[in-house]
């Protein structure tokens, strides 16, 4: 009988060496091409934020020129990221570069006094013992803290039946509860008292415990993003300042105390001094790793806006050798290129040399308004 023996038909080992050669050829045209095709869309998307942020930029500046946010520019250049967030509609997406992580820049708010009173406080770093007591209570065992938050409707009772004076804080503490969620939970406001702190961020010596100095409204506008109403009493002799949590505690001098042009750098001074109220300020965690030209002036120009960059502020001033030299903080993160945003409202894509301000005709085209670089620069 004959038998049928069945042929097995496969690939041989050097067909298979063959195949798999073609295939890694393809690849390695392919996935150069389609990780460069990924990279220019989110160089697309960095040039989106960047227009989004030129014209944040521009509502900020119409609403200053206006006398609008009380005074808000004079520390726009130490937190301009949190300044645009009230005009990115809360989209914080435009401040981050999808090439590289984002870096932190807190700028919740602080608020200052100056002269014999002179302290900085921080009501959001503060120890919320208006959580867990009345104020009564505090008052009773003698730890007196230096503001207190209250809901609107509480703060509307208090504001009506507080008295002023060093008597005064016998019925006011009556009308200071223990603090829970208003009807809208976003808003509420802090208390502050006038007096040499005694530790601990609570009252000490030579403070008449009114609780009628200085009043601050907050609302969240967004998550990391609030608005600030101010309000003085008028009764008290110490003057006022309202901050950042980055600003340096230092510069409220008792020289600035006379200063009523506000000189101390990252403050304003006397922002409640209306009795109807100054502002509002606008504050906001801000995460961005993008910079803004520190010589920038006003917008409409041809000069370098905002861009890639390792810190807040690009400064094309700063010494070679310092740490925010312009060639260690610059940031090509787009296949060695640059995003860049000018003050005309134009967004490009440059090569770092194309924008070094250590080139004298490159400082004066784009990094001021035609001014040149000196030798002490």
């Amino acid at each position: 009988m004959r038998r049928w023996r069945k042929r097995v038909v496969g690939f041989s080992l050097t067909e298979l060496l063959i195949v798999l050669s073609i295939l890694g050829l393809l690849a390695a045209m392919a996935i150069p091409t389609a990780t460069r095709i990924m990279a220019l869309g989110r160089r697309a998307v960095c040039h989106g934020n960047l227009r989004r942020l030129t014209e944040a930029y521009t509502v900020q500046e119409a609403v200053v020129r206006e006398g609008g946010y009380g005074g808000y520019a004079a520390i726009l250049k130490t937190t301009w990221a949190g300044m645009l967030m009230p005009h990115l509609g809360g989209r914080a997406d435009a401040l981050l570069c999808p090439e590289t992580d984002a870096k932190h820049y807190s700028s919740k708010p602080a608020f200052g006094t100056t002269g014999w009173y002179g302290g900085v406080w921080d009501p959001f770093s503060f120890d919320p013992v208006w959580e867990s007591s009345n104020f009564a209570a505090l008052w009773e065992s003698g730890r007196v803290p230096t503001v207190w938050k209250m809901n609107e409707e509480d703060y509307a009772v208090f504001q009506s039946e507080r008295e002023h004076g060093w008597v005064a804080m016998e019925p006011n503490k009556d009308y200071m509860p223990k603090y829970t969620p208003g009807k809208d939970p976003r808003t509420y406001w802090f208390c502050f008292e006038d007096g040499r702190p005694g530790g601990q961020d609570f009252v000490g010596q030579m403070s008449e415990h009114d609780f009628a100095d200085f009043d601050v409204k907050v609302t969240e506008k967004a998550p990391g993003v609030y608005e600030i109403e101010c309000f003085d009493s008028g009764s008290s002799v110490a003057t006022h300042w309202i901050g950042t949590t980055d600003s340096d505690p230092d510069e409220l001098t008792e020289e600035d105390s006379d200063d009523r042009d506000g000189l101390a750098e990252g403050w304003i001074q006397n922002p409640g001094e209306s009795q109807s109220g100054y502002g509002p300020f606008y504050f906001a965690d801000s995460d961005t790793n993008y910079g803004l030209n520190k010589k920038l002036s006003f917008l409409g120009h041809h000069m370098v806006f905002v861009m890639d960059y390792d810190d807040l502020m690009c400064d094309p001033d700063a010494d070679e050798d310092s740490d925010e030299a312009f060639e260690k903080l610059i940031a090509p993160r787009h296949l060695g290129q640059v995003c860049v945003s000018l003050a005309d409202g134009s967004v490009l894509t440059m090569w770092p040399n194309e924008l070094t301000p250590r080139d004298p005709d490159t400082y004066a085209a784009i990094w001021t308004l035609g001014e040149e670089l000196t030798d002490d620069e």
